[in-house]
């Protein structure tokens, strides 16, 4: 019973500030262009202050994970060509095919994974999940460009070679915030460089802002509008991404050892919705953006039970 106390108590403060940035949009407090700018704002100002400050908090010996950077890495790049060998074999429209597989492995860490983190596992889960942002946001990137301009749509609204999609997506890791605030977190700890008193609480009362900012976008950008026709591929995306991926990767961890608090961010990063990236970049290389924006829609959805079912399990395991 304690367990399950603790997942509900933990993810039902999530969904309410979510459903909370649904109603002030669908009401019409804020308009659409508000949130562009608030996600804008987020993506390049709150976020990476927060991750700056978790890291520079906490102690970096606790933060650096190895084992579980390398578990991420290797399952993202294993679940992906395993996603493109069965999309070769089952999914004949290649922009279908895309777009299938990029939602399938690329989550939401950044808005959706990180509140989490900080609701069950306080700042030492924010700082971890910082140290795995670092690898996993530009192999996310890279293989979303390569996913995509591999399975397209060949006409003339996709010119650019590959090769020039992959220098703007390595142009786009360098310049990323996200892994800037993060360099630059780890650059202030190493370096022992103090900041004085009225910074720091500065960055800490920027930072505080995060996590319901971050949550109000999430929950704005859902559109309860759905495709008949793509229903059943948009099922099993959603199954695959929310219940496969994570179950399949959790058990791998566990027979490598990955114990605690480590293994509630590995099923964080495998089990968040479908990125809203997903949706854009869709919609940029002409592949399936409609498919893309109803699996975004679904695992949003489904993720208030599989993220609850998660927290039950690990606390009643022991690891958080």
């Amino acid at each position: 019973m304690e367990s399950f106390i603790f997942s509900i108590n933990a993810i039902l403060p999530i969904f309410l500030i979510m459903l909370l940035g649904y109603f002030i949009k669908r009401v019409g407090i804020v308009d659409k262009n508000f949130f562009n700018l608030a996600t804008k704002f987020c993506f390049k100002i709150v976020i990476p202050i927060m991750l700056f400050n978790n890291i520079i908090n906490n102690n970096l010996l606790d933060v650096v994970q190895p084992k579980l950077v390398i578990v991420a890495l290797a399952s993202i790049l294993v679940f992906c060509l395993l996603l493109q060998i069965g999309g070769l074999l089952f999914i004949k429209d290649p922009a279908t095919r895309g777009t299938f597989i990029h939602v399938c492995y690329r989550g939401n860490f950044l808005f959706f994974g990180i509140p989490i983190l900080e609701s069950i596992c306080g700042d030492q889960g924010v700082a971890i999940a910082s140290m795995i942002i670092a690898f996993v946001v530009p192999l996310y990137n890279i293989l979303g460009v390569l996913v995509l301009t591999l399975n397209r749509r060949h006409d003339g609204d996709c010119t650019d070679n590959l090769g020039k999609k992959m220098k703007t997506a390595l142009y786009n890791i360098i310049t990323n915030p996200i892994i800037i605030g993060i360099f630059a977190g780890f650059v202030f700890y190493l370096c022992k460089i103090p900041l004085p008193g009225v910074f720091a609480k500065s960055i800490s009362s920027v930072a505080a802002i995060g996590t319901p900012l971050a949550l109000m976008i999430v929950g704005a950008s859902i559109d309860f509008k759905t495709n008949k026709n793509k229903l059943p591929i948009s099922i099993l995306a959603t199954s695959i991404k929310t219940v496969i991926y994570p179950i399949a990767v959790m058990i791998i961890g566990y027979l490598v050892g990955i114990r605690g608090i480590n293994m509630a961010v590995l099923m964080v990063v495998c089990g968040t919705p479908s990125a809203t990236t997903t949706y854009i970049m869709a919609h940029q290389m002409n592949s399936d953006y409609e498919l893309a924006s109803q699996i975004i829609l679904l695992t949003n959805s489904i993720c208030a039970v599989t993220i609850c079912i998660g927290i039950f399990f690990l606390r009643a395991k022991g690891f958080i």
